[in-house]
C-alpha cells in the first residue's frame, strides 16, 4: 500500500495485489456528510491491461462505471455506465462510511441491468446481495489516439467531439489539459491528478521531470552509455519513442546478447533469450513462468492483442504448452520456436572454422532446427492463437534482420499443398529503408 500526500495533507491511498497491479483507491471527499473517502476499484486482464474501473463518489452522490475496448492492444473505445446514489446507499449512520460504500459491491457488472455479479469477500453484507444503484445511464464514447497511443480526443455516437475532451501533451508527456483521475492519458498509462504522476504499472513516471521515479528492471545496455541512467525516458527522444521497446533477456556478458538486442520484426513484439519447453531464463537464470514473462514484456511494452514473436528455443516445442499459455494470456497470435534457435554470437563457437564471430552491426540470422548449432531437421516458429490446443499454423522457418539496410527478411514455412515456402522482406528502420 502507498500513500500521497501534499503538504502534509493526504491525498490518496494505492492498494496493488500480488502482481503489482493497483487495484483500489481510497481519497478524502472534504464536503461529505460525515467523515468519508471516494473510492476506486480497478480489474485487469490475465496479461496486466486495465481493462475496467468502478469510480464510486458518495461526495457527489454517484458512481462511474468504464470497461475499455482495444483493438489489437489499442485503445479504441469505452462503454460507461453512469449511476446516481442515493444518501442512504452511502451512508450508514455511522463513522465507517467506508464499508457502508462497499456494500454497493464495486465488482457488480453494471452493464447486465439489474443482474448482480457477486464475488466472495467484495464487502457485500452476510445472506444479502450488495445493492444496485437507484439509476445507471449507459453510452459509448469513442477514444482518438496519437501516434504514441496517448488520448487526444472523444466522440460520441453521433460523430460529434465531446467538449473538454482533447488533450495534448507537452514533449514528455504532462498533460497541457487536466484528465480525469486514473483515466488512460500520456501513452495510454493512467494519469494521478493527486500527484501528477503517471502510473505505468511497473513504475511511476514524472511527466514534468521526463524522469522515473525508480530505476529500470532491465540490465544496462553495456553498448549504450545513456543507458546508464536507469531513470530515463525513451532515451531521452519521447517523440520518436514511447519508452517501450522490445525484450532482450540475453545477459550483456552473453555471446548472443548483440543480436538479440539487434534483433527485430516489424508489427510484432519480439523478445530473444534462453528457454526450453517449460520456462524462459530471466535476469540471474531464473525460471520465469508464462506470467512472469508476460509481466517483463508488459514492461517492455507489449500490449494486449499485439503479436507476439518469442526468439528462444523450444518455447513452441513438446505440444507447445508455454506458448499457447502466453498467446491465451495476451489474447493474441505467439510464434514460438518447434526446436533449438541459432544466433549468431560474439563468442566464436569454432576457432577452426573461416567464420568469425559476430560483430554488432551486422546481419541477424535465427534459424530453428531439431538439434543445437543449426544441426538436424530444419523446424520452425510455430503460430498459436488463443483458445487453442496447439499450434495452427507452421509460420516462419527463418528470419534474417540487416541493421545496415533496416530491413528482414522473412522465409515462410510451405503451405498445405507446396514444397516452397514465401519469402517476405519488410522495413523495420524507415529511417535507412525508408517505407
Amino acid at each position: 500500500m502507498l500513500t500521497a500526500t501534499r503538504d502534509g495533507v493526504l491525498q490518496a491511498t494505492h492498494v496493488y495485489d500480488g502482481n503489482g497491479l493497483r487495484t483500489r483507491t481510497s481519497k478524502p471527499a472534504p464536503g461529505a456528510p460525515q467523515p468519508d473517502r471516494d473510492l476506486r476499484f480497478q480489474i485487469y486482464t490475465p496479461g496486466g491491461v486495465f481493462q475496467w474501473e468502478n469510480d464510486i463518489e458518495c461526495s457527489q452522490l454517484r458512481s462511474r462505471g468504464v470497461n475499455y475496448v482495444r483493438l489489437a492492444g489499442s485503445l479504441l473505445a469505452k462503454v460507461v455506465a453512469n449511476s446516481t446514489l442515493t444518501q442512504a446507499e452511502c451512508y450508514s449512520g455511522t463513522s465507517n462510511s467506508e464499508q457502508q460504500v462497499l456494500s454497493l459491491n464495486p465488482f457488480r457488472n453494471p452493464f447486465a441491468g439489474a443482474t448482480e455479479v457477486v464475488a466472495g469477500n467484495d464487502g457485500g453484507r452476510d445472506g444479502e446481495a450488495p445493492s444496485a444503484p437507484t439509476s445507471t445511464t449507459y453510452s459509448i464514447v469513442y477514444v482518438h489516439t496519437d501516434a504514441l497511443g496517448s488520448p487526444v480526443a472523444e466522440t460520441s455516437t453521433n460523430a460529434t467531439v465531446i467538449p473538454g475532451s482533447r488533450t495534448q501533451y507537452e514533449p514528455y508527456g504532462k498533460p497541457l489539459t487536466t484528465p480525469r483521475e486514473g483515466a488512460p492519458s500520456y501513452t495510454g498509462h493512467q494519469h494521478d491528478t493527486s500527484t501528477g504522476l503517471i502510473y505505468a504499472q511497473q513504475r511511476y513516471y514524472d511527466p514534468a521531470l521526463g524522469r522515473f521515479l525508480s530505476t529500470d528492471p532491465m540490465a544496462v545496455d553495456m553498448g549504450a552509455a545513456g543507458n546508464w541512467n536507469r531513470y530515463a525516458y525513451a532515451a531521452n527522444n519521447p517523440y520518436r519513442l514511447d519508452g517501450r521497446s522490445d525484450l532482450n533477456l540475453f545477459a550483456p556478458t552473453d555471446g548472443l546478447y548483440e543480436a538479440g538486442k539487434a534483433f527485430d520484426i516489424p508489427g510484432m513484439f519480439t523478445l530473444t533469450g534462453h528457454a526450453n519447453s517449460t520456462f524462459i531464463q530471466g535476469a540471474n537464470k531464473a525460471q520465469l513462468n508464462p506470467y512472469q514473462t508476460l509481466a517483463l514484456a508488459r514492461a517492455a511494452g507489449l500490449k494486449e492483442g499485439h503479436t507476439f514473436f518469442v526468439g528462444a528455443c523450444n518455447v513452441g516445442a513438446d505440444g507447445g504448452a508455454y506458448a499457447q499459455s502466453l498467446a491465451d494470456k495476451n489474447n493474441s497470435l505467439v510464434l514460438a520456436a518447434t526446436g533449438f534457435v541459432s544466433f549468431p554470437t560474439t563468442k566464436d563457437p569454432n576457432p577452426n572454422d573461416s567464420l568469425g564471430p559476430y560483430k554488432p552491426g551486422n546481419s541477424v540470422t535465427l534459424t530453428v532446427n531439431s538439434e543445437r548449432g543449426g544441426k538436424g531437421t530444419p523446424r520452425t516458429f510455430a503460430v498459436f492463437a488463443p483458445g487453442g490446443s496447439g499450434p495452427i499454423a507452421s509460420g516462419i522457418r527463418s528470419v534474417n534482420y540487416n541493421p545496415k539496410t533496416g530491413q528482414a527478411q522473412l522465409r515462410m514455412a510451405p503451405e498445405t499443398g507446396s514444397r516452397i515456402g514465401r519469402t517476405m522482406t519488410v522495413c523495420v528502420d524507415k529511417d535507412k529503408c525508408g517505407q
